[in-house]
């Protein structure tokens, strides 16, 4: 994601053979006049990727993205954002404030400041252990949930109030029920995030759902739980092998559980879970180039004077981005932007702006226009990110 902020940057870098000069754009000096070549900046961008794989960052690629913003009547170049994206196993997420400080050495770049979007996965490292949560079925003290060597666990995250929840947790019961076998080499354990215990104990009593281990961490999403395994949505379960390494984890819909348990007691080789498919971006036209897409934003805003003054609070975003996987930046992802917001009495003009834009821009980039109507003009959407 990219934040578009207000502050904008006039300001490029040239180099030449002996040494580098600033250009300020607003001078209207002719730099290639003067004999220097404009160039990008150096990001150092390879350094940077290998760096984060000493790290232990998995699949570190670095986006760089360029916008250009039409917003309350201006135009305005937005400050660069540079980020590196990547994995991490949960277990060794804080190297990533090192790593920061390592890619801060790097990129000396003047109003970018580089950006670490990191996740932390759960799938092949080893269960952290989840402090402090609170028996269900029985009082006492506060404990701590670790996966035993030796044991195949099932952890599932669920709550009381979540409807979708409630059908998996039957499912753990009757496999416990079913199998007999399983006592000693399987614990299901289920992890309410219910704000109150007392709801978690009432539906275990009712359901019957006494094979499952049961314990609480209150507080819902904001739960210590979730914010340690970054636990978005229910059900959510993490499946864990008996040498303590996470095989499967998200939503047990599609997960097979009946299959895969017995596998991961005989210590027999399961298929990897499903890697979600790889964002690559979308171009439409390769030659559209963005000093281009700039040029026909302005003309655009200028050639459509009068219709703009109809949508005072009308931001249009020509956004490019590059990629950086091994050394060299590549073309990612181009698209144009239109967000407004219109009422009745303006439904014309909106759907003129509407047409007017995909015509203009549709052939050459991915338009992405966002309007919603309202009740009077007054009301409006904000920017908050892309």
């Amino acid at each position: 994601f990219f934040f578009f902020n207000d502050t904008a940057t006039t300001e490029i870098y040239t180099r030449s053979i002996v040494g580098s000069v600033r250009c300020v754009q607003e001078t209207g000096i002719n730099a290639e006049y003067m004999g220097f070549q404009l160039m990008e900046p150096e990001y150092h961008q390879g350094e940077v990727i290998e760096a984060a794989k000493k790290y232990g960052i998995q699949k570190p690629e670095i986006r760089l993205t360029s916008a250009y913003v039409y917003r309350a009547g201006e135009l305005k170049e937005q400050p660069k954002s540079f980020d590196l994206k990547g994995n991490i196993g949960i277990t060794e997420y804080q190297k990533v404030e090192e790593l920061k400080k390592v890619v801060d050495t790097l990129v000396k770049v003047p109003n970018v400041e580089p950006n670490l979007d990191i996740d932390s996965i759960l799938l092949g490292s080893p269960f952290p252990v989840i402090k402090d949560v609170i028996p269900v079925m029985k009082t006492g003290e506060k404990v701590d949930l670790v996966a035993q060597k030796g044991i195949v666990y099932l952890f599932d995250f669920w709550a009381t109030w979540c409807g979708p929840c409630q059908m998996p947790m039957q499912h753990n019961q009757e496999m416990l029920t079913k199998n007999p076998d399983w006592e000693g080499k399987v614990k299901i354990v289920g992890v309410s995030i219910d704000s109150d215990v007392a709801n978690t104990k009432k539906r275990v009593e009712e359901r019957k759902w006494t094979k499952v281990e049961h314990y609480n961490t209150p507080g819902e999403f904001k739960s210590a739980v979730c914010q340690q395994l970054k636990i978005r949505s229910i059900p959510f379960v993490v499946l864990v092998d008996s040498d303590g390494i996470v095989q499967r984890a998200g939503h047990p819909g599609p997960m097979q559980l009946d299959k895969i348990i017995p596998l991961l007691m005989k210590k027999e080789k399961i298929e990897p879970q499903a890697e979600e498919p790889e964002d690559n971006g979308t171009i439409k036209d390769k030659t559209y180039k963005y000093d281009q897409c700039k040029t026909d934003v302005q003309k655009f805003v200028t050639d459509h004077a009068d219709l703009m003054k109809t949508f005072p609070e009308c931001l249009i975003a020509a956004v490019f981005i590059k990629r950086a996987k091994v050394k060299e930046f590549e073309d990612f992802d181009h698209f144009l932007l239109i967000r407004y917001t219109w009422t009745f009495m303006n439904k014309g003009k909106h759907l003129k702006l509407k047409s007017e834009f995909e015509t203009t821009f549709g052939s050459k980039i991915v338009v992405k226009v966002q309007e919603k109507q309202v009740q009077s003009s007054h009301q409006s959407l904000s920017l908050i990110h892309i």
